[in-house]
């Protein structure tokens, strides 16, 4: 049997960060992971507010910074427009929301920081095995939770050659996600809404046309394909830019999920979001469908057991509350 202070379950970047701040005051963890590497999904790209100050404390932030791109702004705007030259121009802008010039944080971020999920959780994975007073277990899936007074016992399975391995831990964190196997062993339900409509997310690299430099991140209105366009890495106008892309689907559209990994469908979508001439020059980088929720668990704690991030609550993937640290 295997011995640690905290077990986590879920190497994503809301297990990871736990794993590493306890890890840093001197807290032995492990940490298991279902998949076989970290996720490349194109999830979370911006992170502002109290994400910041949590990513500060856990000293993280500055690496993110060099890796990533400060956006000083966000507008609304409408669907795209003509531009008179054969092509689409983004649509006029409806409302713009600057960045503050200035912080009293600590950190002294003052805009979004935009850095892809995946990107962040390979920042966190270094600087976790880093310490020397963690380890990550990749293809191990939770099987069983079975609690005592003082701690709790977990049993796991490796998929690679179906070999059992128990855990004594004195806490076990759900970091798991939205399918928390976690959250379904201990019994917790979760309550509120899912939306039959689905959100596209695809990270793309189009050439930058008519962007705001003041206000890169456009957050399209629109009552069918409203969606987000923001850049991943620092812009130039006529250059190609990675930019992520996300597009709420009609409910017709979702009833096929399965039409959103091909390409010519995504293409015709983001032929709908994305500026320039035509036909769009682009090249699909990554993409990946996600349903709408606003869904919380019934209760965060069971016994020793605690759950966080998605297998806590699950929100709008396009600018969800954060809860970082709390």
């Amino acid at each position: 049997m295997e011995q640690c202070s905290v077990l986590i379950v879920g190497a994503g970047p809301v297990g990871l960060i736990t794993a590493l701040r306890l890890s840093k005051a001197g807290i032995a963890v492990t940490v298991i992971e279902k998949e076989a590497a970290l996720s490349v999904q194109p999830r979370a790209v911006g992170f502002y507010a109290a994400a910041l100050t949590a990513l500060h404390r856990a000293g993280v932030l500055e690496h993110m910074v060099k890796e990533g791109f400060v956006s000083k702004g966000l507008c609304w705007r409408k669907p795209l427009a003509n531009d008179g030259k054969g092509g689409k121009r983004l649509g006029d802008i409806i409302a713009s929301l600057p960045s503050p010039s200035e912080t009293h944080s600590p950190h002294g971020v003052t805009g979004t920081l935009n850095l892809p999920q995946s990107e962040l959780s390979k920042l966190l994975y270094r600087q976790l095995i880093a310490t020397g007073n963690a380890s990550v277990h990749f293809n191990t899936t939770l099987d069983s939770i079975v609690q005592y007074e003082d701690h709790v016992i977990a049993s796991t399975t490796s998929s690679v050659d179906m070999k059992t391995v128990q855990y004594r831990a004195l806490f076990l964190v759900g970091a798991d996600g939205g399918k928390s196997t976690t959250r379904k062993l201990l019994g917790i339900p979760l309550k509120g809404h899912s939306w039959p409509e689905y959100i596209l997310a695809t990270d793309v690299l189009v050439e930058t046309t008519d962007t705001n430099p003041d206000f890169p991140t456009s957050i399209i209105v629109d009552p069918v394909h409203y969606g987000i366009i923001t850049p991943l890495q620092p812009f130039e106008v006529g250059k190609k830019t990675l930019y992520r892309c996300s597009v709420g689907m009609s409910i017709s559209e979702s009833s096929s999920p399965e039409k959103f990994t091909a390409e010519p469908f995504i293409s015709d979508i983001l032929s709908q979001m994305l500026p320039g001439a035509r036909p769009l020059d682009i090249e699909i980088v990554k993409k990946a469908p996600y349903r709408i929720h606003q869904l919380c668990a019934s209760t965060f704690r069971r016994g020793r057991c605690v759950l966080v991030g998605d297998a806590a609550h699950l929100n709008n993937v396009s600018l969800s509350f954060p809860s970082f640290e709390n």
